[in-house]
């Protein structure tokens, strides 16, 4: 699982706003809070809990999309390549470290040890 805070723009602005990619979910999700620590909006995440809440955000595309307005992508390429990195950085983790296929994912994103 990875969790990163980001910036919010327009309405959203002076919110806090987190993103990430969680194995278990298979897709990314969102979640934004006001100054109180109320949910203002979120996605991917318990969405059988909210019935307005984005339900499965499959590709970094799909959370980019849904949070269109709320976050400031402009000013978050760091975080943008974090996450579309993510998922192979963890099938790291869970491939057995002497097979081809994790040799090949040790050399394109590190060792993960």
């Amino acid at each position: 699982m990875s969790v990163y805070s980001v910036a919010t723009t327009g309405e959203y602005e002076g919110c806090s706003a987190e993103v990430g990619w969680e194995r278990s979910l298979a897709g990314y999700w969102f979640y934004v809070t006001d100054a109180t620590d109320r949910r203002v909006v979120s996605g991917g995440l318990d969405a059988y809990e909210e019935g307005d809440e984005l339900k499965h955000l499959v590709t970094l595309y799909d959370l980019v999309e849904a949070t269109n307005g709320i976050v400031n992508w402009h000013q978050e390429d760091v975080v943008l390549r974090r996450l579309r990195d993510d998922p192979w950085a963890e099938q790291v983790r869970l491939v057995p470290s002497r097979t081809p296929a994790a040799r090949l994912l040790s050399q394109t994103f590190g060792s993960f040890a």
